[in-house]
């Protein structure tokens, strides 16, 4: 039954068994069991557990991040903590179920596996607001990377400009999993900026009277009170929810990982929100702790701009904005390409057209946000929150009281005889031999 599939999917569990006309996994497919140092050191192929959880870790990296110690400023430690706590637990079950979805429809998009459970309109909606909240998380990526270009390029209109052409090439990319050597650099330059919030923190002296008194419990009643932190709630959840999405590369990332496996795809998902709500946990308190009451939106714009280290700082966070918005352009790419003729598409001229267009597009939009936090609050408040968790939920719903449902062993559920809106569509293969990873789950 595809609600069984989908629990032993979201509980880490894998069976080995197949039906009798459906083969194990071929020698070829198996992995030599290895040391985890020799597994660590071999180079990344493509779809590989390491190339995949770095892509994971590099689109959920991007301004979000340097707004959670401005987040902590709006709720205070103990509403901070717990909202990360939250959004990390929350997160991570949502990707094992926009996951879940893709294995069984065997769709190789988001809104095309929610088309084939819920029908074409639903899929429909979603593309939409998928196409619109990509637009406006795209323009969020461009004004902060353009925001830290002023020290080079005082023109704020040059400076747009100019982030378009450096993210351009990586845009142009058409599979993500090619980005996956490029995805190393934002997990590595966050643990730089973690390190030096860590220290600034840390130093005698670097946090003022208000951080500590914000910070200490005898002065608990310096930070915002219980009504003051309620009402600022929505605008902190969007900040986290910013800084830890990456399901709109969730798919993509799934289609890709080799040996697919629940007990795989559950070590993916585990590893990078593990690692991501670490650093961010550490940013957060370490930034509101060198600031305090006086923490602005970007922690780093906080330290002089003779500081060396903060601008070293700047600059590898534009590294990390460049390898994070060529994931939103892929994902925003594949909702609105049906747009576009196929033959345009298709050729590598038409490719480098559209790219461009989806660059400037969200670029004109955000000129009219007056900051980030303006444009985060839209995106993420609604159109996040929507796909991230109302949509995986009543696709849980629907393959778990979906009429026809079969048993396990039984028909698979985008097969013929499956039932429901799955029957009639054509998203999915032949099931004629379903892989290994199909079989396992």
């Amino acid at each position: 039954m595809a609600a069984a599939a989908a629990s032993r999917v979201a509980g880490g569990s894998c069976s080995a068994e197949a039906g009798p006309t459906e083969p194990l996994c071929h020698e070829s497919e198996k992995v030599k069991a290895s040391g985890w140092l020799a597994r660590t050191l071999r180079p990344m192929g493509e779809g590989s557990l390491r190339g995949s959880v770095l892509t994971l870790m590099s689109a959920s990296i991007g301004p979000g991040s340097l707004l959670l110690p401005y987040m902590f400023r709006l709720l205070g430690v103990p509403m901070g903590v717990a909202c990360i706590a939250f959004g990390t637990y929350c997160g991570a079950q949502s990707l094992r179920l926009i996951m879940t979805v893709a294995h069984l429809t065997r769709c190789d998009s988001y809104s095309a596996g929610v088309a084939c459970l819920l029908g074409p309109l639903a899929g429909n909606v979603l593309s939409a607001v998928l196409s619109v909240t990509m637009v406006l998380a795209t323009g969020t990526h461009l004004k902060f990377l353009a925001g830290l270009l002023p020290c080079l390029l005082p023109d704020a209109s040059t400076a747009r400009f100019t982030a378009i052409a450096l993210v351009f090439p990586l845009c142009a990319v058409r599979d993500v999993g090619a980005l996956r050597y490029a995805a190393m650099v934002g997990p590595v330059f966050l643990v730089y900026v973690t390190v030096l919030l860590v220290v600034r923190a840390a130093l005698p002296g670097a946090a003022g009277a208000d951080a500590a008194t914000a910070l200490s419990p005898a002065g608990a009643a310096a930070g915002p009170s219980s009504w003051e932190a309620l009402s600022e709630l929505p605008r902190a959840w969007s900040i986290v929810l910013n800084a830890l999405t990456c399901h709109h590369v969730a798919v993509p990332v799934f289609r890709q990982l080799h040996r697919a496996r629940a007990q795989r795809v559950n070590k993916m998902i585990l590893r990078s929100v593990t690692f991501m709500s670490s650093m961010y946990t550490l940013i957060g308190l370490a930034g509101f702790a060198s600031q305090g009451a006086d923490t602005p939106e970007n922690i780093l714009l906080a330290f002089p701009a003779t500081d060396s280290a903060a601008a070293l700082g700047q600059a590898l966070v534009g590294c990390i904005l460049m390898v994070s918005i060529p994931l939103c352009v892929a994902s925003l790419r594949v909702q609105v390409q049906h747009l576009f003729p196929p033959e345009l598409a298709r050729s590598p001229t038409g490719h480098a057209a559209i790219t461009v267009l989806l660059l400037l597009l969200p670029t004109g939009i955000g000129a009219f946000f007056p900051n980030v936090t303006s444009m985060l609050g839209v995106a993420c408040g609604f159109g996040m929150a929507f796909y991230i968790f109302v949509v995986p939920s009543v696709c849980v719903v629907a393959l778990r009281w979906r009429p026809g449902a079969h048993p396990p062993g039984g028909a698979p559920p985008c097969g013929p005889g499956g039932g429901g809106p799955l029957q009639e569509t054509s998203c999915c293969p032949p099931p004629s031999r379903r892989p290994c990873w199909a079989a396992a789950w």
